[in-house]
């Protein structure tokens, strides 16, 4: 008979089982709020999916874990891009960044995206979850990746793959969609019942639980100064060719990396340099410039940097780092 394999829980009890085990037949879990959405293996994380054939230690993550937030935000994301191919087979989907406790992503297609067809999406992504439908992480021939990326039309993932040179690459599949994404995913979309998405001029906000309140959707907060921002960036991006990271891969291997940081640095100067200029407007009134930022954020920097424009323009600053 082959050897069991022993595996150790957090509370030390120890199970023994079969080779070929999954960490979900494990634990024993199911689906419902407060269960493991992935899981560490000696320290990793690994899918609930992920078969055991040595001895290890298990920790089981639920949504009360960042890595177990990262998790469903990740699998989420998923389920949208899907849903989305599933309405518009030739739209193409961009995640862009985080904003007032949701994700901000846009839909590039033939016409613009409207609130109606969020709306759609919507009740599409709700059929995907309550059809339970699984999230396979399949290992291809890094050829054959390329050849499925290029008959969806993501250049993006085909700049990244570019550059990737191990054989074999782990996709994601759900339902008849292949996607590639770098981190751990859920088993299946029954875990995903908690979640909202809704128009957010011109792209869209898609809410999921948080480690603060991991059973309920947090309240959005919209930021429209840091939504332009952002907006900014990625015009600045879309201008140097660098939107994603197979782009940024190009421009160091083509050695152009330096000439984008010498642009960013230029484009940096001339807004502290417009803000030296709107403080000297109300130099008579101003006494005081405050800079808010979190930890080792380029505050002191920042000031320093700030200080050198108003010197330019007659006035003598004074940096107070705190």
């Amino acid at each position: 008979m082959p050897r069991k394999v022993k595996v150790t829980l957090p509370d030390g009890k120890q199970v023994e089982c079969d080779p070929g085990t999954t960490i979900l037949e494990i634990l024993g879990s199911g689906m419902e709020p407060g269960e493991p959405l992935v899981s560490l293996v000696d320290g990793e994380v690994a899918e609930l999916t992920k078969m055991i054939h040595y001895d290890v230690n298990i920790t089981p993550i639920t949504i009360r874990n960042p890595l177990g937030v990262r998790a469903y935000m990740r699998s989420l994301s998923f389920v949208l891009i899907r849903a989305v191919k599933d309405i518009f087979p030739e739209a193409k989907v961009t995640i862009e960044h985080s904003l007032g406790k949701g994700i901000y992503g846009e839909i590039h297609y033939s016409r613009k995206i409207n609130a109606q067809d969020i709306e759609i999406i919507k009740k599409r992504m709700r059929k995907i979850v309550n059809n339970n439908e699984k999230i396979e992480k399949i290992k291809v021939k890094r050829e054959e990746a390329i050849k499925i990326f290029a008959a969806y039309g993501m250049a993006d993932k085909l700049r990244l793959l570019k550059h990737i040179k191990l054989p074999y690459i782990n996709l994601y599949k759900c339902g008849h969609l292949y996607d590639y994404f770098y981190g751990s995913m859920v088993p299946s979309t029954g875990y995903l019942q908690i979640f909202d998405l809704f128009f957010y001029d011109p792209g869209f906000i898609l809410l999921y639980p948080h480690v603060e309140e991991p059973f309920k959707l947090p309240t959005f907060k919209d930021l429209p100064k840091l939504a332009r921002v952002f907006k900014e960036a990625e015009e600045w991006a879309a201008i140097m060719d660098v939107s994603d990271v197979g782009g940024l891969n190009d421009k160091v291997e083509s050695g152009e990396i330096r000439d984008i940081i010498l642009v960013n640095e230029a484009l940096h100067e001339k807004k502290i340099a417009n803000i030296a200029d709107k403080i000297y407007a109300r130099k008579d009134e101003l006494k005081i410039v405050l800079i808010a930022g979190p930890s080792s954020s380029g505050k002191t920097t920042f000031a320093e940097r700030l200080a050198i424009q108003l010197r330019v323009l007659g006035l003598k600053p004074y940096p107070l780092p705190l």
